[in-house]
């Protein structure tokens, strides 16, 4: 905490009652000086006294400034930041029951800069099992991070396990929990507590992102999850299904089921139906991967069992940081799909063991394409995985071995997605040496500007791509 000097001036009571009222009033020039009035006391010692006022006065309710819009009571929140000592816990925990999100969120972060026992028990009552549940507001980044800084910031261990099941907090918790398991903070006992409080939690979304992958059918019959199925294989083993006919729709009258479409779920909405659920489980795989080896491999395994493959990446590289063995076969198996080649590619390499990943799936042309699929999977370009990646040619960049080359690929997309009525499309990924590693002085790059395969011969699909990227060099560079 920065230590404001003696002589600094002392924010009274009167400053911030006056504030207080023309914030309230009609007028928004009234309420824009009393904002510019709180900006100017940065550097300003807030008494006690002051202190108390400001947090009665983040209670109230304001007329937000317009032309950019701003939240008085979140303004007079940040001020009280500045002394979050100067406020007794039970008056914060008074305020927060009757506040809205924004100011909540910052009263929680006051407490957390505390960084004292007071705060910690305070912290443990508003968001543990028996705190008001439907005051919890969403987390953002640094929210409680000055907590850990607290001497008994282990006491939020059962909290912030309890946290990771509630909407929107599972990065936060998981980021929290890491931070305190790396610190060497937490006990053996609590790591395997925090283990078990987690695998409903990890089960809960690996389960999601399966339902996200299976075939429609699967799920709705009730069967139980196909491994390591594909499902784009399975949805439409022929192909052809794009869009569910009259054929395709289960009869209400013989089943007790709902009318369902067949076909990849993903595919219909058009966008990755999982994505959101997997960057959760990143945070909490993250988490396992600071934890005992015996006590997160059970988690783990749970992990690198999921229908989905770019689930099943994550857990197997965890475990292979863990020297927890990983069946060569699943490993195998997961590398079959692009995407999840990727991220083990991106792990492996990472903690120095990509020679567990067969052969195969470590050539120039294996990562050139998990690249490529990475990148069109995107929300920002198709939003998921083509339907069809091929091959086309592999092009050097330079003269030079060393510089090496770029793979060009075709891919489609089946109707009704909006790229499908341009057939085969072009994209490249690299340079890469002839070990897929990246080239020395050169920027690894996947891209696609969606142009027909049939509109230009391979040098130009080449150039028009590097021209998106502004790689290709001015003639008189040449």
């Amino acid at each position: 905490m920065v230590r404001v000097p003696e002589s600094a001036p002392v924010l009274t009571v009167d400053e911030v009652e006056s504030v207080r009222s023309r914030l309230r009033r009609s007028d928004e020039e009234s309420r824009r000086a009393a904002l510019a009035a709180i900006d100017g006391w940065d550097g300003r010692v807030v008494s006690p006294a002051a202190a108390d006022s400001l947090l009665r006065a983040v209670t109230l309710a304001y007329p937000w400034v317009r032309n950019p819009r701003v939240d008085p009571a979140s303004r007079l929140a940040r001020a009280l930041c500045a002394a979050p000592r100067a406020v007794d816990v039970h008056a914060v925990e008074a305020a927060y029951l009757v506040s809205g999100e924004r100011v909540r969120r910052l009263l929680l972060h006051l407490l957390a800069l505390r960084r004292d026992d007071d705060g910690v028990g305070s912290l443990v009552f508003l968001l543990g099992p028996d705190g008001p549940a439907d005051l919890l507001p969403l987390p953002v980044a640094g929210m409680l991070a000055p907590v850990l800084s607290a001497e008994r910031a282990a006491d939020l261990v059962p909290v912030l396990v309890h946290l990771a099941g509630r909407t929107g907090w599972v990065w936060h918790a998981a980021d929290l929990l890491e931070d305190l398991v790396v610190d060497g903070r937490v006990s053996g006992d609590q790591q395997r507590s925090i283990a078990r409080g987690l695998a409903p939690v990890v089960a809960s979304i690996v389960a999601a992102c399966d339902r996200a992958t299976l075939p429609v059918p699967a799920r709705a019959k009730g069967a139980d999850p196909v491994r390591d199925a594909d499902p784009a294989r399975d949805a439409d083993p022929a192909g052809t299904a794009d869009v569910a006919g009259p054929a395709d729709v289960a009869d209400p009258a013989g089943s007790d089921q709902l009318p369902v479409r067949v076909g990849h779920p993903a595919g219909r909405a058009g966008r990755d139906q999982s994505r959101a659920d997997r960057f959760r489980l990143h945070s909490l795989v993250s988490l396992m991967g600071q934890l005992a080896p015996t006590v997160a491999e059970p988690v783990l395994r749970s992990v690198v069992a999921s229908a989905d493959p770019r689930v099943a990446a994550v857990g197997a590289v965890e475990m292979v940081s863990l020297d927890v063995a990983v069946a060569p076969d699943r490993l195998d198996l997961i590398a079959r799909a692009p995407e999840a080649r990727a991220e083990l590619l991106d792990g492996l390499r990472r903690i120095g063991r990509l020679e567990d990943l067969a052969p195969r799936w470590r050539t120039t042309a294996a990562r050139a394409e998990a690249e490529l699929v990475r990148w069109l999977a995107d929300d920002a370009e198709l939003g998921r995985a083509p339907d069809e990646i091929e091959p086309v040619v592999v092009m050097a960049v330079g003269d030079h071995p060393d510089d090496g080359v770029v793979h060009l690929f075709r891919f489609r997309m089946r109707s009704p997605h909006w790229s499908s009525a341009r057939g085969w499309m072009i994209g490249a990924a690299g340079p890469f040496d002839g070990d897929g590693s990246e080239v020395d002085g050169f920027d690894s790059f996947a891209v696609s500007v969606y142009s027909a395969e049939d509109d230009d011969d391979h040098d130009g699909h080449l150039d028009a791509l590097l021209d998106s990227l502004g790689l290709w060099p001015d003639a008189d560079e040449i």
